[in-house]
Formats: structure tokens, C-alpha cells, sequence
């Protein structure tokens, strides 16, 4: 055994020891997610800084809002369950409580009438927001603590049994919505769509590699070492104490892709080889050919991933940082294992002398059809690159009309649970999407308690103004009824103003404790919660503006009043999703603009020259504009896992774009034509590229039958992406290389500067690069070889 043999051996042992901590790791991860919109903002983030100061003035807005058909005022089970809630020792860690409020509308109706407001009058203050239109529908609002939040799967079905044990009503007739629902479903859904989908598509995977490749030996190294990237990829985030989300959900899958890419190139070089080469040979002779488009391909696209960690969103920084450690870690095990372990295995080398022998003999009518192909495109070389360019610039154009989204409609079916709870809430009870208007009042200003009442009465009326806005809940909703009769003499005068303020002053207490008002050593807060919709077409962008502009309107004119010293300003859950949504498709767009940019000059700097390097982009960035250009022009709105699938296709691109030149500029460096090095970059590459898009695209194509919609979107956007992706690697480049753009890679060394004119018979007797013994490139030819090898006992490919 010779010192390359023990240190593979050492390799596989070290694995085989490590594996089992890699796979737990890896489960580790996948169990702890964080599906939150709300952790995505990092701690800077201007509208995460109004949302956290106002989280700790008034309390988390992650609630959860509980209803069931007969939940009602007149229910008085519901104190029970409010009881229950608060003081049931499940929904406490030690002494801490795991919910910060719990508010009934049942509650709110009997503190009213307490202060003396008659049932109907406390009824109307209510409806649209805590009571539905009929008047007694109402819900119980559950907000969570922080530690509460992190444990919310497990307390939302504690939530569920406490119900039905309270009040006799079954888990399945409950209506359950609100931020930590819609975080949970996200966390729920992408697992179920793992756990039910991972198999199958395993499964597809490796059922067409194994009929591309023709070998199962070849396809279980390949898979088998794909898979390995993937856990080890997973058990890297858990290593360093970093949790799943709505964005590495796609890492797997990227490391899978770019996994399959790199081995099925090498294995397809490995089975060029000559006929009489050993297994060892054909392994050595795969990485001479191999290392260096791998090597290349992964730094380029690890430059391009690591552009991501420039982004202010911690989802966007952790994917730049994870993928490139794991595309990283993917290019050293199949440079370092593929090649080794078909020769250790004595997988069979493809033996072509017979289809070689034939094709020379059958004449000119039965070229194999990559010659006719390329013939073909040399002579139409024009017209198929003006018309692939024109569909980018159109593409191009069109990718300024795309939207993203992150809500909660376009993450789940139409059908699906919690889009029908969400509908049953808002026509039952009320809107869910809250907007937070909080008054600052300095102490300095001099104002009375009844002139800051007036000043948040006509801010609640320019918000409750705004068409979107469907009501609204502040200190105005529990002012207590005072007197308004005319006082008959001064005394009488003194006594009702001096019981009226008493009244408001024992109120303010009360609001400060319903977290309404919040005093401080030199200011007073007021809050005041406008209600939005859910699911109608509302364009949070556009309300946010409207809100914020009359809000200013009313302060400039407080200020012309001679009441200066206050300051208003919006917040909430809805405005830091939309500052998020924004920054999100900002911060992707410059992402992946730098990440171009860079390998742009990452390609110059390989090919030698500006004009090759920009050149040698276009088929990269082809299948993204096509794509989301396409998306754009059908205004399809886009998802985090969308936008992120453009890093995959950029990934994969950049990966067969590479080996196909490097086999390019080796064919011209031997002497070769443009004609014939193109030719044997498709013998070399084609079978390659087509073969790990097909199988990557079907293992992908599983995963659109998920009824998790982000998923299923994410899976065929990804199928589009690989078939555009091999338009522009096999027809595109090609194109460009066999027209005028093919001169920049010509050097004096070349034979030729002109587009092949050589006759058929010199193409096929000459030998272009050294290693070639491959046959064509596409799929509809097969190799005439014996069955069996004699050698190996294996099956050889068809």
C-alpha cells in the first residue's frame, strides 16, 4: 500500500469516527428554527430600535390572538381560562411567566361598566377591536415574554388544552392568529415539507443519477459524498450555536447542487479515459483535468456568497457566511474522495474505441450529432446570440417590476389552516395587523392631564381617518363617564372639576397597569394601536406613508398652538416587517450586484483579459435575468428562499461555465480551432452539465409538491433556473465563443482565428487535447461497449 492509499484510508477512518457526531449535530440544527421576520433586523436597525424601546415601554407585541365560535361576552368560562392562563404553573419557568399580558374582551367590557360606562357605549368603544361586528364575539390576546417566545411550540398547544379544559372546546374549532402563529406555521410547515419531501426526493435523485451515469457504483460515491456535504454543511450551524431559518432552509439544497455538479464532472473524466488505462490512472488523469475548474469554480462562487455577509439582515450575513464555509468544505471532499474512490471501487472506464470506429466508417450523414450540433450553431452563431441577448435586456427590464413579500397570505395555500382562521378572525372579531402610535409628552410641556387627553383624542382621529385603518384602542377606549350636567354655582363648579381630575388621575393608573400610559422621570408615553387587515390587498408602504404624513401634519400644528413639547412616531410589529421586506430586497439586490461585480473581475483576472472575463458573464447571469425578469413581467411577488435561489443558479452557472472554457482554452492552447475546441469542451463537459441539471432539477422538481408555499415555489423556480442555466452554458457560450466574442480567447499559438472551416474527416482524426477519449455529449447517443468488464464484473454504462 502506497502513502497515498494510507492517507485516503486515515480520511475515510476519520470520517466513518466522526460521522456520528456530524449527523447528530446536523439533527440538531434542523430541530431549532427561528422563522421570525422579527429576529432578522439586527439590533441597529432603525426600525428594530423604535420597536425594541417601545417592546420594553408597553410590552411584546408577539401575541397570540385565541377565538372559537361562541366565544362571547356573555361567557364566563372565559375568566376561568384568563385565570388559568395567568396562574396555571405550566405557563411559568420557575418564577419567571412565559407571557407578558393576557386580555379578554370580556374583561374590557366589565372594567368599562365599572367606571360607570353603560354596557352598549363600552360594546361600541370595543367593536373593531377586541369585539367583532355582532357585538358579542369576542377573543382572548396572549402576549409572549421573550423566554416565552423560544418555547412557543410548546406553549401553543398548553394554550389549546387549557382552552378546551376551560371552556369544553375541542383543539380543532379553535381560531388561533397573530405573530408567534405565523412564525410557528413557518417553523411547522418547512419541516413537515422536509420530513415528508427529503425521502422522495433522495430517492429521485439518486434513481436518475443512477440511470445517467450508467453506473451505480459511480452514482453512490457521488451521492453518498453529496449527502455527507449536506449534513456536515448543517452540523456546522449548530457547532456554532447558530439556529435554522426561513434562509438557510436553502443551504442544503445549494450544497447538494454545487456537490453533484463538481463530482459528476470529475466522474465523467474519470470515464473518458483510454481503454487501457487502470482505475488508478483514469483517477489520477480526473484530477489533473478536474482540480483546476473545481478549484476555480468554488473560489468564485465562494466570493460571490461571501458578498451577502455586507447585508444589514442577520439571515442574509449568516447564508453568505455558512454557504461559503460549506462550498468550502464541498470542493476539498470531492476533489479529495471522488477521484480516489471510483479507483478504490474500480469503477469502469467508458470504452469508446468501437462507436469511434464506427462513426469514422459511417460517412458524413452519421457524424455523431454533437458535430452536427456545433456545425450547426457555428453557422447561426448570430442569430442565436443576438436573440439569447435580446431576451436578457427584455428580462432585465423587467426585473424592476419585482415586489417581495413576506406576508402571510403568500406563504401558505389558500386552503390551509391558518389562512382560514385568519379569515374567520378578521370577520368575526377584527383586523390582526397592528400599527403602534406612540405620544411622547416632555414634562417640560407644561400640559395638563385633560390637554393631553385632547391631544391623543385628535391623534386617534387622524389615524382612525386613514382608509386602511379599521379602528383604533388607547386610554381614549377605557375613559371613565364624567359629568356633564352644568354646574348651578361656583362650588359646585369646583367640586365636579376637582372630581373629574381625581377620576382621570386614579384612571391614568389604571392605563399605566392596561401598559396604555408609561411615566418616566421626564416624560409621559401614550399608546394608541390601529388596526389594519390582514388580508386585503392593503400596501403597508403606501399606509405607513399616509399615517406618518397626517401624524406630522397634526404635530406642526400642535407646535402653531403653542404646544411644542411633544413628538410622535409609528411602530409596531407591521411597520418593522415592512422596513425589513424593503432592506430585504435592497440589500439583495446589492448582494447579489457585488457578488457579480467581483466575480466579474474574478473571471477577467482567469480569462486574461476585461472583454473574456465580461464575456464569460453573460451565460452566468443569464438564467437569473430570464427567470426573475419573467417573474417581474408577471408581477409575481417573491419570497426570501426566491431571491436566494438566484445564488444557487449563480453557483451553478459559474461552475459549468468554467469547466466548459477550461477545456476551451486547453483545446486552443493544443492547437486547435475554435470549431474543435468548442466541440471538445462539449465532449468533455456537455454530458457533465446536462446530467447534473437533470439530476439536481428532478430532486428539486419533488419538493413542488409541497403545500407550504414557499417551498413549492422555491423547487420550481430552482427546475427553471437549471433549464435556463444549461441554455445559456450550451447554447449561449457556445454562441458567443464560436462568433467575432470567441477572437478575445485566440493567442498566437492558435491555428486558427477564424470560426473552424476544416473538413470532417481532419476534425475527426485530430486529437485536439491530450486526455479526450469521451464520446458526445447528449444523451441521445449511446456507447456500443461490451456488457461486462472483464476486469471489474460491473455492469459497464450504457
Amino acid at each position: 500500500m502506497d502513502i497515498a492509499q494510507r492517507r485516503f484510508r486515515l480520511v475515510m477512518i476519520y470520517g466513518v469516527v466522526l460521522l456520528p457526531v456530524v449527523v447528530w449535530q446536523a439533527m440538531q440544527a434542523v430541530q431549532t428554527t427561528a422563522n421570525s421576520p422579527l429576529d432578522w433586523a439586527p439590533a441597529d436597525f432603525p426600525a428594530r430600535i423604535e420597536y425594541d424601546n417601545f417592546t420594553r415601554t408597553f410590552g411584546s407585541g408577539d401575541v397570540v390572538v385565541l377565538s372559537w365560535e361562541g366565544c362571547t361576552i356573555n361567557l364566563p368560562q372565559l375568566d376561568q381560562l384568563a385565570k388559568a392562563l395567568r396562574r396555571d404553573p405550566e405557563f411559568y419557568d420557575r418564577d419567571d411567566w412565559l407571557f407578558d399580558q393576557v386580555a379578554t374582551g370580556r374583561e374590557m367590557v366589565q372594567q368599562l361598566v365599572a367606571g360607570r360606562v353603560e354596557q352598549g357605549e363600552a360594546v361600541r368603544r370595543l367593536r373593531g377591536t377586541m369585539i367583532g361586528p355582532d357585538g358579542v364575539t369576542t377573543c382572548v390576546v396572549i402576549g409572549f415574554t421573550k423566554r416565552g417566545l423560544a418555547e412557543r411550540a410548546r406553549l401553543v398547544p398548553l394554550i389549546q388544552q387549557a382552552t378546551e379544559r376551560c371552556c369544553n372546546i375541542p383543539a380543532d374549532q379553535l381560531h388561533l392568529a397573530g405573530p408567534v402563529i405565523d412564525g410557528l406555521s413557518v417553523d411547522l410547515a418547512s419541516a413537515s415539507a422536509l420530513q415528508k419531501l427529503a425521502v422522495p426526493s433522495a430517492f429521485v435523485v439518486f434513481a436518475v443519477g443512477w440511470y445517467c451515469l450508467g453506473s451505480w457504483r459511480a452514482n453512490v460515491i457521488v451521492f453518498g459524498i453529496s449527502a455527507f456535504c449536506q449534513i456536515a454543511t448543517l452540523a456546522l450551524i449548530s457547532l456554532c450555536g447558530d439556529t435554522m431559518s426561513a434562509l438557510l432552509i436553502v443551504l442544503p439544497p445549494l450544497v447538494q447542487v454545487l456537490a453533484l455538479a463538481g463530482g459528476i464532472h470529475l466522474v465523467n473524466y474519470y470515464r473518458s479515459a483510454a481503454p487501457s488505462d487502470s482505475p488508478s490512472q483514469a483517477a489520477q488523469r480526473a484530477f489533473q483535468i478536474g482540480w483546476l475548474p473545481c478549484l476555480l469554480s468554488a473560489g468564485t462562487t465562494a466570493v460571490g456568497m461571501s458578498s451577502l455577509m455586507v447585508s444589514e439582515l442577520t439571515p442574509i450575513r449568516s447564508f453568505g457566511a455558512y454557504s461559503t464555509a460549506g462550498l468550502i468544505l464541498t470542493t476539498g471532499l470531492i476533489l479529495l474522495l471522488v477521484p480516489a474512490t471510483l479507483a478504490i471501487w474500480r469503477v469502469a472506464v467508458a470504452q469508446n474505441v468501437e462507436i469511434r470506429s464506427n462513426s469514422s466508417r459511417s460517412g458524413r450523414s452519421h457524424r455523431p450529432r454533437i458535430d452536427q450540433f456545433v456545425d450547426v450553431l457555428a453557422r447561426h452563431h448570430g442569430v442565436v446570440t443576438i436573440g439569447l441577448l435580446l431576451a436578457m435586456v427584455a428580462a432585465g427590464w423587467s426585473m424592476s417590476r419585482l415586489n417581495t413579500s413576506v406576508r402571510i397570505e403568500t406563504l401558505f395555500g389558500r386552503d390551509s389552516r391558518i389562512l382560514s382562521d385568519y379569515r374567520w378572525l378578521e370577520s368575526h372579531v377584527a383586523p390582526l395587523v397592528p400599527i403602534e402610535i406612540v405620544i411622547t409628552f416632555e414634562d417640560s410641556s407644561g400640559l395638563s392631564l385633560q390637554q393631553r387627553l385632547a391631544e391623543v383624542r385628535r391623534i386617534d382621529s387622524g389615524l382612525r381617518a386613514c382608509s386602511s385603518v379599521s379602528g383604533s384602542l388607547s386610554a381614549l377606549t377605557f375613559l371613565p363617564t364624567l359629568p356633564t350636567c352644568a354646574p348651578t354655582s361656583a362650588d359646585e363648579a369646583v367640586a365636579m372639576h376637582r372630581f373629574a381630575h381625581l377620576t382621570l388621575v386614579q384612571t391614568e393608573q389604571q392605563w399605566a397597569k392596561m401598559r396604555l400610559v408609561s411615566n418616566t422621570n421626564s416624560r409621559q408615553q401614550w399608546r394608541i394601536r390601529g388596526i389594519v387587515s390582514a388580508l386585503e390587498q392593503t400596501d403597508y408602504g403606501v399606509l405607513l406613508s399616509e399615517i406618518r404624513q397626517r401624524l406630522a401634519a397634526i404635530a406642526s400644528d400642535g407646535e402653531s398652538s403653542s404646544t411644542p413639547h411633544f413628538a410622535i412616531e409609528a411602530t409596531g410589529i407591521m411597520p418593522l416587517v415592512h422596513d425589513v421586506q424593503r432592506q430585504l430586497l435592497v440589500d439583495l439586490r446589492s448582494s447579489f450586484l457585488l457578488a457579480f461585480l467581483t466575480i466579474t473581475i474574478v473571471m477577467t483576472v482567469m480569462q486574461g483579459s476585461v472583454g473574456g472575463g465580461l464575456v464569460a458573464m453573460l451565460p452566468n447571469i443569464f438564467p437569473t435575468l430570464l427567470i426573475f425578469g419573467l417573474l417581474g413581467w408577471l408581477e409575481i411577488p417573491i419570497d426570501i428562499g426566491s431571491v436566494m435561489s438566484a445564488s444557487i443558479a449563480l453557483g451553478v452557472a459559474v461552475d459549468d461555465t468554467l469547466h466548459f472554457l477550461t477545456t476551451f482554452q486547453r483545446s486552443l492552447a493544443s492547437g486547435a480551432s475554435r470549431r474543435q475546441a468548442v466541440r471538445e469542451s462539449y465532449r468533455h463537459c456537455g454530458r457533465a452539465m446536462w446530467q447534473s441539471s437533470l439530476i439536481c432539477g428532478a430532486g428539486m422538481a419533488v419538493f413542488a409538491l409541497s403545500d407550504f408555499v414557499p417551498t413549492a415555489r422555491f423547487a420550481w423556480m430552482m427546475v427553471a433556473l437549471f433549464a435556463a442555466a444549461i441554455v445559456g452554458d450550451l447554447m449561449l457560450l457556445p454562441a458567443l465563443l464560436l462568433g467575432p466574442f470567441g477572437k478575445l480567447w485566440e493567442t498566437c499559438e492558435s491555428r486558427d482565428v477564424t470560426v473552424d472551416r476544416t473538413s470532417d474527416n481532419e476534425v475527426r482524426n485530430s486529437q485536439v487535447v491530450p486526455p479526450p477519449h469521451s464520446d458526445m455529449a447528449f444523451p441521445a447517443r449511446r456507447l456500443v461497449v461490451p456488457r461486462r468488464s472483464s476486469r471489474e464484473g460491473e455492469e459497464m454504462p450504457r
